[in-house]
């Protein structure tokens, strides 16, 4: 048996879609389920809303605990994480104007910077994955050797819960104005013809190897919007879930690793998992 998942919960949260993710990647890892609460000393209040959420995970042949937690909620979630090491978090994102509390997309990319762990973010207007048929997976690589680790990672997760995995790399344009996106690396290097950038992310993701064997497609896009590229391959393929590497615990650093990571979460319209380089 695996460590536990932990999910940070809420009222807010989108409940059915993140049962429906976690459950899959949970049955597929050989997982129970940690459901974290901040509840602030009302739990009596919410008994009857944890019984109806553990309920959820029963119903589709998953263990669910509840545990209880008080504080600032990244603050003490990102502490219960750190002393119980679990297989990975998840979380949702809802719109910080619409709730008053709860995991809004600010507090859910802050916990995802701040944690060693991976982060299953489930945004509140998700589209629900499948629940009974193995999921397609969009692997979003910059062909760092940083970011293959996490994404290998990622495949041992959820190989016996796919199908399918597409391998994508997304070659940055310049924006309107000859602007280039907000990273540091992964940038096509001056005077070198585009189509020689193209051609060689090509050759780098056909020797970027995974260990597994589900059946992985590899193609390399165009785009000037790297993070609303990588979400359109996801709507194009019909993703399940969408995998991209992080820094972890040092922060989203660059491409991939940080600003285009960041603006994945913020424009998903299903699951993004947020796995730490070197896992």
């Amino acid at each position: 048996m695996s460590n536990p998942i932990a999910v940070a919960v809420s009222f807010e949260s989108e409940w059915m879609t993140m049962a429906d993710a976690v459950s899959v990647i949970a049955k597929a890892a050989r997982a129970d389920v940690e459901l974290l609460h901040v509840a602030d000393g009302l739990e009596v209040h919410h008994t009857e809303w944890a019984h109806r959420l553990k309920q959820e995970y029963a119903e589709r042949g998953v263990t669910a605990a509840f545990t209880w937690l008080s504080g600032e909620p990244v603050s003490v979630v990102k502490s219960h994480v750190h002393d119980t090491e679990p297989l990975l978090v998840g979380v949702g994102a809802s719109d910080p104007a619409s709730v008053k509390g709860g995991w809004h997309a600010g507090r859910t990319i802050r916990l995802v910077r701040e944690v060693s762990s991976p982060v299953l973010v489930v945004p509140v207007t998700s589209r629900r994955p499948s629940t009974t048929a193995p999921w397609r997976v969009l692997l979003a690589t910059d062909l760092s050797t940083r970011c293959a680790s996490g994404l290998q990672f990622a495949v041992g997760l959820l190989q016996h819960a796919a199908r399918q995995l597409d391998l994508v790399h997304v070659v940055p344009l310049p924006r309107e104005g000859g602007a280039w996106p907000d990273t540091t690396e992964g940038l096509p290097e001056a005077g070198v013809p585009f189509t020689h950038h193209v051609t060689d992310a090509e050759r780098a993701l056909d020797r970027l190897v995974l260990d597994t064997l589900v059946p992985v497609a590899r193609r390399v896009v165009r785009d000037a919007d790297v993070a609303q590229r990588v979400v359109q391959e996801a709507q194009e393929t019909d993703a399940d879930v969408i995998v991209v590497a992080s820094h972890g615990h040092s922060g989203l650093g660059t491409l991939l690793l940080g600003s285009v990571a960041e603006s994945v979460l913020q424009v998903a319209d299903r699951p993004v998992l947020v796995v730490p380089v070197g896992r």
